[in-house]
């Protein structure tokens, strides 16, 4: 039978049942404004009462309460919710990386400016087709033809660099987002275990759950990952969703952390000499030097690792566009086919399939992978562009369709006729040797000798440029019905310096319809790219005739600038269209999870008044005990 003392234990218990439940409202409060903080809340339960039944027992009235205690802080937190919201979360990361540098690619091309690509051509052409004009036809205009195609070519050159600047700058942000993941596994790690150790102690990590958690909705948005609870330690098991080609694809473990995988950044793909075999679908098989930096740290280049791989080009592609390793946790790379041999350099050569690729599904880093195709494509296409061109006014220009090679002349006196002497466009990367002539630099090939080759040879975006001997004071160019036959302008007596035949042919290529979609920068020639001249219907000129399967150079660039348009739409709509769906997920557990003011507020005065009465049940004791005390001594 419980008595005063028994009631004062009871307001005892009440008082610090309340105050501990302010305790927890007031960090509630504290936190409100705290990202990835779980609101939290007192478990209370009552203590066991007096007067439980057993073989001693007397008979009596029933039980009487004890009080209340707390019996857990728990957090409120909905672990589908956070499932949803790191799927959605991937699938944002790709649409958002991906659409952030396609806007960049857009705003590159701004057609709607006299600056833009097609403008370019087009002042171009015009300044051609003003030449044609008798009057017009002077070594001003001729200036002008020049002057303007310098333009042109600059300004592919420009589109050409920025692009290639773009995708470095999305190598850099694999290598970033490498580092970046690295770090959070092993915090994620850390957090694990302090989250193991206090659960086995029988507490409540709430806090530090949360920082977990939040770490995972970070990571989460760099690529997919599998969350897995590890009952008997209290842990979580974190994984990659995505699992294809890797053998081990677990980053965090609750039990043996060591053995988890981590990633590392490829810097370097670089070709070296032909094996002399080739695959199963007859591609040649070269030998690459590739580095790669353990863990994405290039700090230092002790942290560099070379590898000898051997591949074909298609697969060094594919491993300039991954540019991630998996690797173990100190950043050496293991093999795909068991997961545990380590690429560590040390082998004279391995192959393309001893790699562990790491391609997620989703994510940023995915969208950084795809993006950088999308931007190939891009210059690839520039590169069409900038070949077809060089290669239609080369070839009207001079009337050749195949030289066997390119010269150019300082003496004016060559009338070779199987040399094209004086072509308006050339690769700025070669240049000219002791007897005049062109040769290649090793990057194209091993060694200097111009082998027959033509100055159009490997032109792209980047590399265009016009004829450095056009650049003189008193330039020429082949603009005569009769400047075909000769080496050089100033060698044609036939013609008078007013004959614009030849500009007229060069001025109508601008409507002339290319297979500019088979053009390949690298190996395509004059021969390759037109075959044959037909006759000019008005001046009996040599030139290209429009092939029905073709498009025009304003045509296709038009098409391009569209494609763009729509990849980066598409890319665009996807981001509304998951930020809308993942923010009312979101919204969904911060109605669950967040900290409500209004409604920690009325719990800070349902305790306190709580309190205040606990502590009115006490009071009420003491003075009951002061009557049993003193005033029965009367």
């Amino acid at each position: 039978m419980p008595g005063l003392f028994g009631t004062l234990n009871i307001g005892v218990s009440g008082l610090t049942v309340n105050q501990q439940a302010i305790d927890v409202t007031g960090h509630n409060i504290s936190n409100a404004s705290t990202d990835g903080y779980s609101r939290q809340r007192v478990d209370i339960q009552t203590r066991s009462p007096y007067g439980m039944p057993s073989l001693n027992s007397a008979a009596g009235p029933g039980l009487f309460g004890t009080g209340a205690e707390v019996y857990s802080v728990q957090r409120v937190r909905d672990s589908f919710l956070d499932y949803q919201i790191r799927d959605l979360t991937t699938r944002n990361g790709t649409f958002k990386t991906t659409n952030n540098y396609l806007s960049e690619v857009e705003s590159m091309f701004d057609e709607s400016s006299s600056a833009g690509i097609s403008a370019s051509i087009t002042t171009f052409f015009s300044a051609i087709q003003n030449y044609t004009n008798a009057s017009s036809a002077t070594p001003t205009s001729i200036k002008s033809i020049i002057s303007n195609a310098q333009t042109m070519t600059n300004q592919l050159n420009n589109i050409y660099t920025q692009l290639t600047k773009l995708k470095g700058d999305v190598q850099l942000g694999i290598n970033d987002d490498i580092i970046s993941v690295n770090s959070m596994l092993d915090k994620i790690d850390s957090l694990n275990q302090q989250i193991i150790t206090v659960k086995q102690a029988g507490k409540e990590p709430n806090d530090l759950e949360d920082s977990r958690d939040l770490l995972l909705d970070q990571l989460s948005e760099k690529f997919g990952i599998n969350v897995d609870s590890s009952p008997d330690f209290d842990g979580e098991d974190v994984s990659v969703l995505d699992k294809v080609g890797n053998v081990n694809p677990t980053l965090v473990k609750s039990v043996g952390n060591d053995n988890v995988n981590r990633f590392s950044y490829i810097d370097a793909v670089v070709k070296g000499t032909d094996t002399g075999s080739k695959n199963g679908a007859g591609e040649e098989i070269y030998s690459y030097e590739v580095d790669y930096y353990k863990l994405g740290n290039k700090a230092s280049s002790d942290n560099r690792i070379k590898l000898n791989i051997n591949m074909t080009e298609s697969q060094a592609k594919e491993i300039e566009q991954a540019r991630v390793l998996m690797t173990d946790k100190n950043g050496i790379a293991l093999s795909s086919a068991d997961g545990k041999t380590k690429l560590d350099g040390t082998a004279s050569s391995y192959n393309f399939s001893d790699l562990s690729l790491f391609k997620p599904v989703g994510g940023d880093i995915n969208g950084e992978q795809t993006v950088q195709d999308k931007i190939n494509g891009y210059i690839d296409q520039m590169n069409r562009v900038a070949k077809t061109i060089a290669l239609a006014i080369n070839t009207v220009s001079s009337g050749m369709v195949n030289p066997t090679q390119s010269q150019l002349a300082s003496d004016g006196v060559h009338s070779t006729p199987s040399l094209d002497e004086l072509p308006i466009f050339v690769n700025s990367d070669f240049t000219k040797d002791a007897s005049n002539t062109t040769f290649k630099p090793s990057k194209y090939f091993n060694d200097t000798t111009n082998s027959g080759k033509n100055w159009e040879d490997y032109i792209t975006a980047g590399n265009i440029s016009i004829n450095p001997d056009l650049l003189g004071t008193n330039p020429s160019l082949k603009v005569r019905a009769n400047d075909d036959q000769y080496g050089l302008p100033s060698e044609n007596a036939v013609n008078g310096s007013t004959d614009q035949d030849r500009a007229i042919a060069l001025a109508k290529l601008q409507k002339v319809a290319f297979k500019i979609q088979d053009v390949n920068p690298d190996n395509y020639t004059r021969s390759d790219f037109a075959k044959t001249l037909v006759k000019d219907t008005d001046t009996g000129v040599n030139t290209i005739k429009s092939d029905p399967d073709g498009v025009t150079v304003d045509d296709y660039l038009k098409s391009f600038v569209n494609t763009l348009g729509i990849d980066n739409q598409s890319a665009s709509e996807g981001v509304k269209g998951s930020n809308n769906v993942l923010s009312q997920i979101k919204q969904t557990r911060e109605a669950t999870s967040g900290v409500s003011l209004d409604e920690e507020m009325t719990n800070l005065i349902q305790y306190s008044h709580g309190y205040q009465a606990s502590a009115k049940i006490i009071s009420t004791v003491d003075q009951l005990l002061d009557v049993v005390v003193n005033n029965l001594k009367r």
